[in-house]
C-alpha cells in the first residue's frame, strides 16, 4: 500500500521524519506526498483503498473490472487493467498515475444522476473498495461501445446476465443519462431472452429521441431504434 501524508500524519509521522526515512533508505518517494517501503509494489487494490479512503476521493471501481470481480470473469478478457470512474474533472493524484505494476482506464463522468447509485462495498484482497454492482457495471461498459470494447464483445458478456435485479436495474436506467447505453443494454438483454426485462416498467425509462447507431452497424432494432452490427450470440468475444 502507499502510505501519504493524510494517512501519515494522524500516526504520528510528521514530513521531517518521512523525509528522514527516505534519507535512510526506508522509505521509497513515489511522488510528492506519497511513499511506500523499500522493497514494497504496490498492488492495484491497496492504491485504490488509498484515493477513497485516505484522500477520501469519489472514485470507484467499475465497467469490465467490477464484472470480473464480481465472478463473471470468463465471459471477459482477463488482464492487469483497471477500470475507475470518477466524477466530472476530478483528476488522480501524480503518484497513482505514475504507478506501473498494473494499467488504469480511467474515466470521469456524469452517467447517472446519483454518482454512487448501484455501488457497494467489496473485498478485494483484504480491502473493502467501493466497486459497481454487476448492473451498473454492464451499463458502464456499454457506454464504451464501441470506442473501448466491440458489440460482440458486449453480447457475450450481456449472455451472462442473467440473473441481474430488476429492481436495481429499473432504478439505474431511470437515472443513466446515456441513451445510447440504454437502448443498448436494453437490445442486448432481449436478444438474450432474459426474463428479468419483462418485470422492467419501460414508461419510466426516458430512451430519448430518434435513431441510434453504432459503428458499423446496419441491423435495426425497430423496438429500441438503434442499428447494430451483426453478430451471431454464442460465438463468443471478440
Amino acid at each position: 500500500m502507499v502510505a501519504t501524508y493524510p494517512w501519515l500524519e494522524p500516526r504520528g509521522v510528521s514530513h521531517q521524519l518521512v523525509e528522514y526515512y527516505v534519507r535512510s533508505g526506508w522509505f521509497t518517494k513515489l511522488a510528492t506526498g506519497a511513499f511506500t517501503r523499500i522493497g514494497d509494489q504496490p498492488t492495484w487494490a491497496g492504491s485504490v483503498h488509498v484515493l477513497q479512503t485516505h484522500l477520501n476521493l469519489p472514485v470507484h471501481i467499475g465497467g469490465r473490472t467490477a464484472i470480473e470481480l464480481r465472478g463473471y470473469s470468463h465471459y471477459i478478457r482477463t488482464e492487469q487493467t483497471i477500470h475507475l470512474y470518477g466524477t466530472p474533472r476530478l483528476k488522480l493524484p501524480t503518484w497513482f498515475k505514475q504507478l506501473d505494476s498494473f494499467k488504469v482506464i480511467y474515466t470521469t463522468t456524469k452517467l447517472f444522476d446519483h454518482s454512487e447509485a448501484g455501488i457497494s462495498s467489496l473485498n478485494v484482497n483484504d480491502f473493502n473498495l467501493a466497486c459497481s454492482s454487476l448492473e451498473r457495471a454492464a451499463l458502464e461498459m456499454l457506454s464504451h461501445v464501441p470506442q473501448l470494447y466491440g458489440y460482440a464483445e458486449a453480447a457475450y458478456l450481456m449472455e451472462g446476465m442473467n440473473t441481474l435485479r430488476p429492481k436495481v436495474v429499473q432504478a439505474l436506467l431511470e437515472q443513466c443519462r446515456s441513451v445510447k447505453a440504454k437502448r443498448l443494454f436494453l437490445h442486448l438483454a432481449t436478444e438474450c431472452n432474459h426474463r428479468w426485462v419483462n418485470q422492467l416498467d419501460m414508461s419510466k425509462i426516458n430512451l430519448g429521441s430518434g435513431i441510434r447507431q453504432l459503428a458499423g452497424g446496419h441491423r435495426f432494432d425497430k423496438k429500441y431504434l438503434i442499428y447494430v452490427p451483426d453478430r451471431v450470440l454464442n460465438e463468443g468475444a471478440s
